[in-house]
């Protein structure tokens, strides 16, 4: 199978080194099709749905993604809403009800860019030149927000582009944070997005592509981390935790303003320690959570719904199943167990992201 990456360009840009020394997409009246009467008539009766990227292999050979809308607590909960050629680094997209577009990476020559697909109008069109790769996107009222990879350059960095202008605002041009993660709250409108200092990343790695024979075994040992939280100053968010020596390997928002994260003590593929808690993002105080690593097989993607506080949603996989099916699941905190809730027949899913 191809593209089923837990830390993309993490991977890419640390892992590596370790191994080796718009037109149309503002906001318009959605297409009167049969599939977004369905999108519409549920839109009553839920407000949060889940856009979920799911790749597979075509007939022909291609790679395709298929952009799903699954509607929580629904008995018909799976739409079909678009599907794209796969031709990225990465397979990414994301649907944006409200406005009836879908968002997504397609390759263009060597680089990755952001394009929007009207469902309305069937029609398609790039909306950044300067990109080199893409690994989050999220649609924000007149902005798109993104971590991506610009051109040139070895590190990743959020940014943001203004449907209304058509200018992308890039919030670190001189390469001093590195990011591996960016989550959007719903509840809030925020998002949050944890880095390490590009020089202290520099400097690990290379202790530990030079330690000595006897340490080879060894773990690689991460720097700190810092979780950021962007409000409507995009160029100065405000730093509300760092850790030490810790990745910040996932972090979901939940609806009482509280912020779950998980950190790890070393990469995903060195059998990391992992611990998570909640920080309320108003006094910054810090409580234990479920080690949610414990009981299940999950990815970096976590969602917590309204009125549902005795689950947790996430991509991954029971461990104590026999299907080992992956797919969007819930575990149910009263009952320990984990329910699967979607998996592809066929493919996989890469991506899923908690909308409003």
């Amino acid at each position: 199978m191809k593209k089923i990456r837990i830390n993309r360009l993490l991977s890419l840009f640390v892992a590596g080194l370790i191994l080796s020394t718009v037109f149309g997409c503002g906001a318009q009246e959605p297409a009167d099709t049969e599939k977004n009467r369905q999108v519409k008539e549920t839109q009553n009766e839920t407000l949060e749905y889940f856009s979920l990227t799911e790749t597979y292999q075509g007939s022909s050979g291609e790679w395709l993604s298929n952009v799903k809308c699954i509607l929580p607590n629904q008995k018909e909960n799976t739409i079909n809403v678009h599907e794209v050629a796969d031709s990225s680094q990465y397979p990414l997209t994301i649907y944006d009800k409200q406005n009836e577009v879908v968002y997504y990476s397609e390759r263009v020559y060597d680089n990755d860019q952001l394009f929007c697909y009207d469902l309305k109008t069937q029609e398609s069109v790039q909306l950044t030149d300067n990109i080199y790769a893409i690994n989050y996107i999220f649609p924000v009222k007149d902005y798109v927000y993104m971590l991506v990879a610009m051109q040139n350059t070895h590190y990743l960095t959020i940014v943001k582009y203004d449907l209304n202008t058509k200018e992308l605002s890039v919030f670190d041009r001189e390469g001093i944070w590195t990011f591996n993660l960016l989550v959007y709250d719903i509840y809030s409108g925020k998002l949050y997005a944890s880095a390490c200092d590009v020089k202290e990343q520099e400097a690990y790695t290379e202790a530990y592509n030079s330690r000595p024979e006897e340490e080879y075994d060894d773990n690689f040992t991460p720097p700190d981390y810092t979780i950021f939280e962007f409000g409507e100053d995009f160029y100065n968010p405000k730093k509300i935790m760092t850790t030490k020596n810790e990745y910040i390997r996932r972090m979901a928002a939940t609806p009482d303003g509280k912020l779950f994260v998980t950190t790890a003590d070393t990469l995903p593929n060195m059998d990391p320690e992992y611990e998570s808690f909640y920080m309320d993002l108003k006094t910054l105080e810090t409580e234990k959570a479920l080690n949610i690593d414990e009981v299940a097989n999950v990815s970096e993607y976590i969602y917590f719904l309204p009125n549902d506080f005795s689950r947790i949603y996430f991509i991954g996989s029971d461990p104590n199943s026999n299907s080992r099916a992956y797919g969007l699941c819930r575990y149910n905190i009263n009952s320990h167990k984990v329910e699967l809730l979607y998996t592809p027949d066929i493919g996989s899913v890469n991506n899923c992201f908690l909308m409003q």
